[in-house]
């Protein structure tokens, strides 16, 4: 047992490995396995998601190697979640900034990387 923080109930530990994820970071993989994560804290969330997922794609194309985020597959983006009166909606993987650019249209800038 990594922490020692009070259980919430009898044996139920919710930070059981010492494992927390805070806004503004990416999960790091090598293929389909998690090996760690990267953040930043920059002006704001959905900058700080930005800057850490295209630090990390950008890193892992320099250095040739199989880390980076997650595969597509594999990420919470991936999962629809059924909501009341049929309605679905997708978890988020990162939440990047609508259109982050000055003098671009670009969107949806951390997409495809």
């Amino acid at each position: 047992r990594c922490t020692f923080l009070p259980d919430v109930a009898a044996g139920q530990n919710r930070l059981q490995n010492g494992l927390q994820i805070f806004p503004g970071s990416v999960p790091i993989n090598s293929g389909n396995t998690l090996l760690c994560a990267d953040g930043v804290s920059c002006d704001g969330i959905d900058q700080d998601y930005m800057i850490s997922y295209h630090g990390l794609a950008h890193a892992a194309t320099q250095l040739g190697n199989s880390l980076g985020n997650a595969p597509t597959a594999i990420r919470s983006d991936q999962i629809v979640v059924a909501l009341s009166g049929g309605q679905t909606s997708r978890l988020r993987y990162v939440s990047c900034p609508f259109a982050p650019f000055i003098g671009s249209n670009d969107q949806n800038v951390c997409q495809g990387l």
